[in-house]
C-alpha cells in the first residue's frame, strides 16, 4: 500500500491509490548497473530516449541520447544521491543513483 498526503479537513497520511514520490518501477526494463557506483554506470532500457542525470537539487549535471544501452562515466561527479531520468515521446521514468 502507498501512503501520501491527501487534502482533507484533518491532517496526516492516508492510504491512496497513486504513489507519492519517485516511481521505483522500471520503465520497460530501465535499469542502472552498478548502483551504488563510483567510476561508470550502464543504463539499460528497451526504449530510446534522452538520459538526464540530476543532482539532489534537481540540477542537470549530464545528458545525452540513449539507445538500449548507455555507458556513462561518473568518476568526475561528487559522491551523493543523483537521479537518472529517461524520457521519450511517450513516457518518463526516474531512478535513484548513488555515487560513492
Amino acid at each position: 500500500m502507498n501512503y501520501g498526503l491527501k487534502s482533507t479537513n484533518g491532517c496526516g497520511a492516508l492510504p491512496i491509490d497513486e504513489p507519492a514520490g519517485i516511481d521505483s518501477e522500471n520503465m520497460q526494463g530501465f535499469s542502472i548497473e552498478p548502483n551504488p557506483a563510483n567510476t561508470s554506470v550502464s543504463v539499460h532500457s528497451s526504449t530510446n530516449g534522452i538520459i538526464t542525470i540530476r543532482n539532489s537539487l534537481g540540477e542537470s549535471v549530464w545528458n545525452g541520447n540513449h539507445s538500449e544501452k548507455s555507458e556513462i562515466a561518473i568518476d568526475g561527479f561528487n559522491s551523493g544521491i543523483y537521479f537518472v531520468e529517461i524520457e521519450n515521446d511517450y513516457e518518463r521514468s526516474v531512478q535513484k543513483l548513488i555515487i560513492e
